[in-house]
């Protein structure tokens, strides 16, 4: 049987990665009758095997056992309806498991042999039973989401005492297990978009816990449903410790311990009191919704690399910039790059309605000055970049001159930042038209105004790429505390932003922002981050 290139090469240099998927996967399963090569097989040495995106492939071999080395496997967005058990049996060294996005209706009970695991993902499947997962004591990370699970006790395990994050999310639990409390480092727990109808007070003995998700479950408590819509995972915590009954062995003891003087009725009524009292506080509202298949991603180019590497992008969604509020907006960026983007020095905002864009890939490229082109915000025609920066110096000079001045204001003062470069940063749309020329200024193409509905923003900075995610956090936070979202069916300000994508031109991701360790608002009013 003939081999495929990529696998032929792989042996060749003797490769410990193999990443084949999509459309080339697709075409090599067409010419070999729907299966893998069996020469993929032998490439034992492989420590990495990706073969993903391709939903024509709906079988794997008992032969991948034979890859015996594997400390990746990854599975994901296939059309696979079952696992070879005797495959897993000798993958003993596998560290992490993505078969995520498949057709998989069960798990074989041979993944008790991946003792070295320490990231299994499922999710998106239609798996209905889990075998127990005491054996897998290295387990940090699970997803189970999207399943149609109804039951948890496959994993309420003590000996999974380094498992860090839980996702059970989107399955049929009607309950949630009591033993959960066994998982001693558990610091996220997203059960949301279940049926259930309550949940036990053992959630409040997970002392590590940061991320309690419960949001779109039908729960009975209707203080706590809309606590867990509006507030954070300390105070929820707090209110399950007080409200929710224990249904485990030890829930006799729950009142508290011998020797011990505790608060008394009238105590804990006045603690539950003051939890539930939160829900009256002001509580912004900024929602986070994961990428649409036909929003904009961001490719950047390696020639970026060396005048300003780092860039980051978002879209927030809804927004009212109807009124006074486009001239909020306005002066809220102008305030940015003067304090966090210290004088554009650090990083430069640029925003966009995204209705004015081409549909498409959004190229961050380097030009030189001569071949560079834009038509400049509040300007009817287009210039070259030396064009429009000898424009802006005549400019600056006229207003000098007529105030009086003796330093340069506005935009022009940023001019400087261009001397001595060779090229120039640029985002340009799949038609080739410049959207945005940083740190100078973006396209009047795109330019937003008062029926603005959508934004595009994208953060460039010469420093580090958390300066960038530091500046967006500070747009985010300051649009909300201006109202120039939607309010929430509570009447609380509200805001949406959407994730997006940024990737190098191979197609590999660079970073997505906000991500779950972005917007981080320390010191700030009270916000209620809500996560995908």
């Amino acid at each position: 049987m003939s081999t495929w290139p990529e696998v032929e090469r792989a042996r060749q240099e003797n490769r410990r990665e193999l990443k084949l998927s999509g459309a080339t996967l697709s075409e090599r399963l067409a010419s070999n009758g729907g299966s893998l090569c069996e020469p993929l097989f032998q490439l034992t040495h492989l420590n990495l095997l990706d073969l993903s995106s391709c939903p024509t492939l709906v079988h794997v071999s008992d032969q991948l056992g034979q890859l015996t080395n594997l400390s990746s496997l990854l599975l994901n967005q296939n059309g696979i309806t079952s696992l070879s058990g005797p495959a897993l049996s000798h993958l003993t060294k596998l560290k992490v498991l993505d078969v995520s996005g498949n057709q998989l209706t069960a798990i074989p009970d041979q993944i008790s042999a991946l003792t070295a695991l320490t990231t299994l993902n499922l999710a998106n499947n239609a798996i209905e039973s889990m075998p127990v997962l005491k054996e897998l004591k290295s387990l940090a990370h699970v997803d189970l989401g999207g399943n149609q699970l109804k039951d948890l006790s496959f994993i309420c395990h003590e000996d999974l005492s380094l498992l860090a994050t839980l996702v059970v999310a989107k399955n049929r639990l009607e309950a949630l297990d009591p033993n959960l409390a066994k998982l001693v480092s558990l610091k996220k727990l997203d059960a949301s978009d279940n049926p259930l109808p309550s949940v036990p007070g053992e959630l409040a003995d997970l002392s590590r816990m940061k991320e309690l998700l419960l949001q779109n479950n039908p729960l009975q408590d209707n203080r706590l449903k809309k606590m867990v819509a509006q507030k954070g995972t300390k105070p929820v915590l707090d209110y399950i410790r007080q409200n929710c009954p224990r249904t485990g062995t030890d829930a006799a003891e729950s009142t508290g311990e011998p020797g011990k003087k505790g608060k008394g009725k009238k105590g804990k009524k006045n603690a539950v009191k003051e939890v539930a009292n939160e829900l009256d506080e002001a509580c912004d509202v900024l929602e986070v919704l994961h990428i649409r298949d036909e929003s904009p991603l961001i490719v950047v180019e390696d020639i970026t690399k060396d005048i300003r590497p780092y860039i980051i992008g978002c879209l927030i969604r809804g927004v009212d910039l109807s009124g006074p509020n486009l001239k909020k907006f306005i002066q809220l960026q102008t305030k940015l790059h003067d304090t966090v983007c210290e004088k554009r020095l650090a990083a430069t905002i640029a925003t966009h309605d995204l209705a004015k864009i081409v549909p498409g890939k959004i190229l961050y490229t380097a030009k030189t000055p001569d071949s560079l082109h834009i038509q400049p915000l509040n300007q009817n025609r287009a210039f070259s970049a030396p064009a429009l920066v000898q424009h802006l110096r005549d400019q600056a000079e006229a207003v000098r001159k007529e105030k009086k001045r003796n330093t340069f204001s506005g935009i022009h003062q940023y001019l400087n930042l261009l001397k001595d470069k060779a090229v120039y940063a640029c985002l340009v749309d799949e038609l080739g038209t410049t959207l945005s020329f940083p740190p100078i200024t973006n396209s009047d193409v795109s330019k937003i105004g008062p029926e603005t509905r959508d934004i595009l923003v994208e953060v460039t900075s010469t420093v580090k790429l958390a300066t960038a995610k530091t500046v967006c956090d500070a747009l985010l936070r300051d649009m909300l505390e201006l109202g120039l979202g939607q309010p929430t069916p509570e009447g609380q300000r509200g805001l949406q932003v959407e994730q997006m994508r940024i990737e190098d031109a191979q197609g590999n991701l660079k970073v997505i922002y906000p991500s779950k360790t972005d917007l981080t608002f320390e010191g700030s009013h009270a916000i209620q981050i809500i996560r995908p």
